[in-house]
């Protein structure tokens, strides 16, 4: 009887083993679990001990308990990947996910890592964005310069015009003017000469 129980016994606890150790567990990720993230994230993704079956999905969330949107979740034998549709911003991450392992069992953990990515990177974009700024200003002030520049000259050139015309007018006057004038003087020239002779006679 004692022998009965003593295997028995024996037959349950390695039947419990073999059920806990057929669990799957995460092997590895990207990020590690309590890592400190210095560049942006493109995608995370997990590794476990055993083939995960379809279904299996994660979930990203902030301190705040605010969804982060992760997009385009694959699975991939014992692989579970996941792109992000936007950089995180500095901060404090929990990845939490729902996968149903070899046995058939689902198993819901979670991992938390930190988004710290130096200013300096932060500033030297913004610094380069404002001279881009700057340049794009000096452009448009210069095609301004070079605009009225070309007004001055297209003024000058019509005041020129108009000053050349008003001073041919005169002239054209002169011109007109001339054969009447020689003529009122030979007309004169002739009564004074005829004057002249008649006073001799």
């Amino acid at each position: 009887m004692i022998k009965k129980i003593i295997v028995f016994t024996c037959v349950f606890l390695l039947s419990f083993m073999s059920s806990a150790f057929a669990h799957t567990h995460l092997k590895s990720s990207t990020p590690e679990n309590g890592e400190v993230v210095t560049e942006q994230l493109q995608q995370v993704t997990l590794i476990f001990e055993t083939k995960i079956e379809q279904g299996s999905t994660m979930t990203l969330q902030n301190t705040n308990g605010e969804s982060i949107a992760i997009n385009n979740i694959t699975i991939n034998n014992d692989q579970l990947t996941g792109e992000l549709s936007s950089p995180l911003e500095n901060g404090d991450y929990t990845l939490e996910w729902s996968i149903i392992g070899a046995d058939g069992h689902p198993i819901d953990e979670s991992i938390s890592f930190t988004i710290d990515i130096p200013v300096e990177n932060t500033g030297t974009q913004e610094q380069e964005n404002g001279t881009v700024e700057e340049t794009n200003v000096e452009e448009q002030e210069e095609t301004v310069e070079e605009t009225t520049t070309q007004t001055e000259e297209n003024l000058a050139e019509t005041e020129n015009h108009t000053d050349h015309e008003v001073a041919e007018e005169p002239e054209e006057e002169n011109s007109i003017l001339m054969p009447f004038l020689i003529g009122a003087l030979i007309g004169i020239v002739v009564v004074v000469l005829f004057f002249m002779i008649r006073r001799k006679k």
